[in-house]
């Protein structure tokens, strides 16, 4: 069946609102076309059946008893005549009486009967051939003349999609549709509302469309109610009104739209503080969850496990994301799956719950798939063991789908070769380029070593600059580390302070002790000896063991004032009882750099 207007599906938010799917027939079996008296016509068309039946088989009475002789001509009866061919004409388009029903039928459209010229339109349009097809048309255009609300709609349809020898006509479309709607027609005010609803739709246009909508709206038309309420809750080309778009979503809740129920359940649920009413959103999701809408049942269950419904229990809100995985929700397959796993005492019902989530994957849901490798990659608890090449697969079709970060983890599971996956770094090294070009720091950062190190690539100092700078810049610490080491070793010592300072203040340990050792090797100023100091000190306290043997060796150097040596020998002592290798033997000649006893009294045991 072809349609006057296509299906309308609203733009989804993102909670799920929804909207006008209603379709409108452009041409339909002649059956169904005939007009709405049909019923009384076929009424009497059987009584007149039946009559005839009667004279069939009554005694045949002389001609001379009727009041007319034998040579008399007889007058057909025009009622007789339309019923005959509206009998006809139900057989369809394809009966070998379709000629005769249009011959009777032509007779009463020519006396002006406005059903036998909606009717003989009707039929002619059914057919391919160009003369008839046109001339069922004028014939609707009398009956539209004449009245006929049914007439009007056909034309429309005719002059939106065209027909043989007809082009589309879109200002005729519109006449026709008005014309209809005027007339009455119950589907004409929505139709004509969609057709000047569409996408490039300017003011004057979404004006026209909400007043047509209006008047469907008021008049009970679901459709229109779920459209025009959706327009004002998105303030999609209108004014954002949610008091407004409450109110038909009210006049569509009157006919148990569980749709209209959902969607005010999600202003009262998301919408600002004047109107935000959470235990009437629970009320109206529990209403809908309770007639079986899925998305109402995901998010009565959301509220219940979010402790906002007064009645609520973790085993009920269970049932109900049971109940909407079921119907097919995949958001609510995923956050089923996830609490099944989390509670599984077994092998079966951990797998019951990756199953779920595959569904929500299969279904397009990105989170879940993003869960599932993620599962597969570590494993969860006993029952689900590790399998990475799995979740590499998993990795791959999101890679392959732009996701940045599944890019940058098949470059880490290449370049690591974790968990049977062969290691590739040429591979990581061109999914650490996609994530980095998208703006991923940690590919970034891995992207720069690979260059710095030349492994996978061909080792190039530029492009590790180029990348490590880029992460750095993004906070990351250890890229600032490395360009730190990277500027002191072409002797740029100031660059070199500025990234170890970054990554320093951003708690990386050795940062600091390679700022003391820059600030150490510059020259001898006194503020750059107290740098280096300062900055050993700070590596030292963090555990560095190298910083701690720098410092007391500094420290010893720098004599006076005595308290220097004090704290010399006690950073000996730390770095001896740390293991390094110089500090033991340090503590055996700091005696005689210090002179002997005269200092022994000053240092601890």
């Amino acid at each position: 069946m072809d349609y006057l207007v296509p299906n309308h599906h609203l733009n989804q938010s993102p909670h799920g609102f929804s909207g006008d799917s209603t379709v409108y027939p452009r041409t339909c079996p002649i059956r169904t076309l005939l007009c709405p008296a049909r019923q009384i016509y076929f009424s009497f068309l059987l009584a007149l059946i039946g009559g005839c039946v009667v004279a069939t088989f009554a005694p045949t009475l002389p001609a001379q008893s009727l009041g007319v002789t034998p040579l008399d001509p007889i007058q057909p009866d025009p009622g007789l005549t339309f019923l005959m061919g509206l009998s006809w004409a139900m057989e369809g388009p394809e009966s070998p009486n379709f000629n005769r029903a249009v011959q009777a039928l032509q007779g009463a459209a020519e006396r002006n009967s406005r059903a036998a010229q909606s009717i003989l339109g009707r039929m002619l349009i059914q057919t391919t051939e160009p003369v008839k097809f046109q001339t069922g048309v004028a014939w609707l255009k009398r009956a539209t003349q004449t009245g006929d609300m049914h007439a009007p709609w056909l034309l429309a349809a005719i002059y939106q999609n065209g027909g043989p020898g007809i082009s589309p006509d879109k200002d005729l479309t519109v006449s026709y549709l008005e014309i209809a709607a005027n007339a009455g027609h119950q589907e004409a005010p929505h139709a004509l509302a969609h057709f000047y609803d569409q996408p490039a739709a300017d003011e004057s246009d979404m004006l026209n469309a909400v007043k047509w909508y209006r008047q469907a709206a008021l008049k009970g038309h679901t459709p229109s109610q779920l459209r025009l309420a959706y327009l004002y809750q998105s303030g999609l080309n209108v004014r954002r009104d949610l008091k407004e778009a409450l109110h038909f979503y009210g006049l569509a809740m009157e006919s148990q739209n569980l749709q209209a129920t959902f969607n005010a359940a999600q202003i009262y649920d998301f919408g600002p503080a004047e109107i935000r009413d959470i235990p009437k959103a629970v009320e109206l999701y529990k209403s809908a969850a309770d007639l079986g809408h899925p998305d109402s049942q995901l998010y009565f269950a959301q509220k219940v496990l979010q402790g906002q419904s007064p009645q609520g229990s973790f085993d009920l809100a269970l049932d109900y994301l049971k109940r909407s995985a079921s119907a097919g929700s995949p958001r609510a397959q995923f956050q089923y799956g996830v609490i099944q796993i989390e509670m599984a005492h077994s092998k079966a019902e951990a797998e019951a719950g990756m199953q779920a989530i595959r569904m929500a994957v299969h279904a397009g849901i990105i989170p879940a798939t993003i869960e599932l490798a993620r599962i597969h990659f570590f494993g969860h608890s006993p029952h689900i063991p590790p399998d990475v090449p799995q979740a590499t697969q998993l990795y791959e079709k999101l890679a392959l789908d732009g996701n940045k970060d599944a890019q940058a983890l098949l470059g880490y599971i290449y370049q690591m070769g974790e968990g049977g996956v062969k290691q590739n770094i040429s591979t990581a090294a061109s999914w650490y380029l996609k994530a980095a070009q998208d703006g991923v720091v940690e590919a970034q950062y891995n992207l720069g070593m690979l260059h710095l190190n030349g492994e996978g690539l061909q080792q190039s100092q530029s492009e590790a600059l180029r990348w490590l700078t880029k992460a750095a810049g993004s906070g990351h610490p250890l890229a600032a580390l490395n360009l730190g080491v990277i500027y002191n070793k072409i002797n740029d010592s100031t660059k070199a302070v500025e990234w170890f300072r970054k990554a320093a203040e951003n708690g990386v340990n050795n940062a600091a002790y390679y700022l003391g050792i820059v600030f150490d090797e510059s020259v001898r100023l006194q503020s750059a000896k107290r740098e280096s100091l300062k900055w050993f000190r700070s590596a030292a306290r963090s555990g560095n063991l190298k910083a701690q043997y720098s410092l007391a060796y500094r420290l010893m150097e720098e004599s006076s004032p005595r308290e220097n040596l004090v704290e010399s020998y006690q950073w000996f002592k730390v770095a001896a009882a740390h293991g390094h290798p110089s500090a033991s033997d340090a503590l055996q000649k700091f005696f005689t750099f210090s002179s002997g006893n005269c200092l022994i009294s000053h240092f601890p045991g």
